[in-house]
């Protein structure tokens, strides 16, 4: 069966850990800052295709780092990029996790 998923992708950013949030000092160390994908739509389109099915996915997605960062995940697990539209000057979409 062939699954189109339609929506968003976004970049993970997590950094982890702080140990607590003291903004009365110039900077916090911190042990490791990985990126990875998210989103309702890039999760989808992962899982399912590590499931077996044969999936494609639809969006919008910035011409910078956070981009390109989603469509070599796709590209990676083999879902379809055909669909994919790269919007030159757009924004990437990025979450900032922090682990305490």
């Amino acid at each position: 069966a062939k699954l189109l998923a339609i929506g968003n992708g976004t970049v993970d950013v997590l950094v982890k850990p702080i140990n607590a949030l003291n903004f009365e000092i110039d900077s916090n160390s911190i042990d490791s800052l990985v990126m990875s994908t998210g989103g309702d739509t890039m999760n989808v389109t992962v899982n399912m295709t590590r499931l077996g099915m044969d999936v494609d996915m639809m969006a919008l997605v910035s011409d910078d780092t956070f981009g390109k960062t989603l469509t070599d995940r796709l590209e990676e697990i083999g879902a379809g990029t055909r669909r994919i539209k790269v919007v030159p000057g757009a924004k990437g979409s990025v979450t900032l996790v922090v682990m305490v």
